[in-house]
């Protein structure tokens, strides 16, 4: 159920703040914090009342509490008064929390060191290096998913969760190139290099109406595209009287400005998966093949498996249980993946 439940779009119609309010409460640990996740994401407003009980709820885990405290930065101003008690909470992980939703909404202010040039990638890096502090891997996932500072998730997705308007961040530590020093120049600098696929085009249509997006594919006489806001759209060919190219990237500059020194450490750290042992967020997925696999039947009576595209990011049926091993190519591709609205795809197991 966790795992069928991260694989959910954000938008799917069933998936309500009710029913997320209603897991939240569930005795399964895992299925919790995954309701908690994608409440904190949820575009509806009426998810501040139950973000706001368990934000005061003593029962629930610190950390799950601290999700929430994040997800109300949306809300400060009609939350204040609970994010000020909680910002005296003797729990530092509360009170830091509250602290940040109040920054972010402009309630309180709070220092943040100056940053260097954004060309001078070796003097951000030994900034970032100058505190010794263990990185916080939890942080950086807040962070990534913070409705008013990093805000990552508006246009980027970590295994399942986020928008695709720009690339899936999923994999980025698994990418050849990739190091922090690759990651925070794209972050300081989106527009030094771009991807084709990630231009911009702005088409405009014999209605005189303009639309900004990315191209997705091209199906007979319309044209489909992904909106800067992630929702797809499509235009008749034949409308179409002027498309141009944008030769710059839409991710605005300067989102690493109102965060601290410890917080944009924090944050490549999540997105580079820094921690002993290959962590990942995805390991419930991971888990679950090996869990289906080392106890599966013979051949014919295999039973099929919920897993993650990872191109497609979205529900789809193993056609054959993957035992992932351990030493496995990052780069390898093994077993057809099937769904309903699918095209066969390929699998792309972990290493990890």
């Amino acid at each position: 159920r966790t795992i069928a439940l991260r694989n959910l779009t954000i938008d799917f119609p069933r998936l309500t703040v009710k029913i997320l309010d209603e897991i939240a409460s569930s005795s399964d640990s895992s299925l919790r914090r995954e309701a908690i996740h994608t409440l904190v994401v949820h575009p509806s407003s009426s998810k501040e009342i139950p973000l706001a009980r368990i934000a005061s709820d003593p029962n629930v885990p610190v950390e799950l509490r601290a999700d929430a405290i994040a997800g109300l930065a949306s809300f400060a101003q009609t939350q204040s008064p609970l994010l000020k008690k909680l910002q005296a909470s003797e729990i530092s992980i509360l009170s830091r929390e509250a602290n940040r939703s109040l920054a972010s909404a402009g309630i309180i202010t709070r220092k943040v060191d100056e940053k260097p040039a954004e060309n001078n990638i070796a003097s951000s890096e030994t900034m970032l290096d100058a505190n010794n502090q263990e990185t916080n891997l939890e942080l950086g996932r807040r962070l990534f998913f913070h409705p008013c500072l990093a805000t990552c998730y508006n246009c980027h997705a970590v295994d399942g969760r986020g928008m695709e308007v720009g690339p899936n961040l999923s994999h980025i530590d698994n990418e050849s190139e990739s190091s922090r020093s690759w990651l925070l120049h794209h972050i300081l600098n989106p527009s030094s290099e771009v991807a084709p696929y990630y231009r911009p085009q702005v088409i405009t249509t014999s209605n005189g109406k303009s639309q900004m997006g990315f191209i997705l594919g091209r199906e007979g006489s319309l044209q489909s595209y992904v909106g800067v806001d992630g929702k797809k759209f499509s235009v008749k060919k034949s409308e179409v009287i002027k498309r141009e190219e944008l030769p710059m990237s839409i991710m605005p500059a300067g989102l690493l400005t109102p965060l601290t020194n410890l917080e944009i450490r924090d944050l490549l750290a999540y997105l580079m998966k820094e921690k002993t042992g290959g962590w990942r967020l995805a390991s419930a997925w991971d888990e679950a093949i090996h869990t289906v696999a080392a106890n599966a039947r013979p051949p014919k009576k295999r039973p099929r498996v919920i897993a993650r595209c990872t191109i497609a990011s979205r529900c789809v049926l193993v056609e054959e249980l993957v035992a992932i091993s351990s030493t496995a190519s990052k780069d390898a591709r093994s077993k057809r993946v099937i769904g309903s609205s699918y095209r066969p795809v390929l699998l792309f197991p972990t290493s990890r």
